[in-house]
């Protein structure tokens, strides 16, 4: 038997083999799905950069299944440091309803993750031991009760978020706020020749340029170029109906895209 396998008798029922094995497919599917509607896989880097990522994850699950401890230890990795690195857009994202595809990933994402990770680090402890996983009881084993409610909160968030998804695109379709430069519905769409509405903008040196995101995908508004002397600028993150705006202190062309949607580009013109 190699050296990273656990033992034979290792159940594939356990929770501490299925979980990180369904969490790291699960993620895998997600991060297709969010690649695909954000419109991101515009460029051969970005393309490479999302088939590495997905391959890894499945790479994990292929080792997980045969009972590697390499793994068990490839998915600890990889979900802490998604957790990490993306956690700060956890609050974002699921108070988002109206950006549905982008809430549901989140809502799901996150919680295999979490899954992944925990499991993950009882099963290596298992087969680093090289214990074997005895067949489940007829009870539920311990184990198994934080998969089951951590799922049901995914089904219960998702419902939710479905309902408040149309609730809110309801009322924001019957509201018209006032902005210079309009984000606008179908923006995320790679397809569409003006995201941002009007592309150029020209403005005097001292006035403030407000935009306002109509689209219901969140957005940013992110400065590429600026004049030398000129501070570039950053919305964050704009959910359905949020706006963002700066004022010109400075003459000469600002250019700037969504950094979510990197095709998404507009200037500002800013004169004496």
């Amino acid at each position: 038997m190699a050296s990273g396998e656990a033992p034979r008798s290792l159940s594939r029922r356990a929770p501490e083999l299925l979980v990180p094995f369904v969490g790291l497919i699960t993620t895998a599917v997600a991060l297709v799905t969010e690649f695909v509607s954000s419109g991101s896989l515009t460029t051969p880097i970005f393309v490479l950069i999302a088939a590495g990522l997905v391959l890894v994850f499945l790479v994990g699950a292929a080792l997980i299944w045969r009972r590697s401890r390499v793994g068990y230890i490839v998915a600890i990795a990889i979900s802490a440091i998604f957790l990490f690195a993306f956690g700060i857009e956890i609050q974002s994202a699921l108070t988002g309803f109206a950006d549905i595809t982008r809430f549901s990933v989140t809502i799901i994402v996150f919680p295999a993750l979490l899954l992944t990770l925990v499991y993950s680090i009882l099963g290596v402890r298992l087969v680093w031991r090289k214990d074997a996983l005895h067949k489940p009881g007829r009870m539920i084993p311990l184990s198994s009760v934080l998969a089951i409610v951590v799922v049901g909160f995914v089904i219960g968030g998702a419902s939710i978020g479905i309902l408040a998804s149309g609730v809110i695109t309801t009322i924001g379709g019957k509201s018209n706020p006032k902005a210079d430069v309009t984000i606008v519905l179908g923006a995320a769409n790679s397809g569409n020749a003006q995201p941002f509405m009007p592309a150029t903008f020209p403005v005097k040196v001292g006035m403030s340029v407000t935009w306002v995101n109509k689209d219901t995908v969140t957005h940013t508004v992110t400065s590429t170029s600026v004049p030398s002397g000129a501070k570039a600028f950053d919305s964050g993150s704009l959910p359905y109906l949020s706006n963002f705006t700066v004022t010109f202190t400075t003459p000469g062309t600002y250019q700037y895209y969504c950094s979510l949607h990197p095709f998404m580009k507009g200037e500002i013109v800013v004169t004496p």
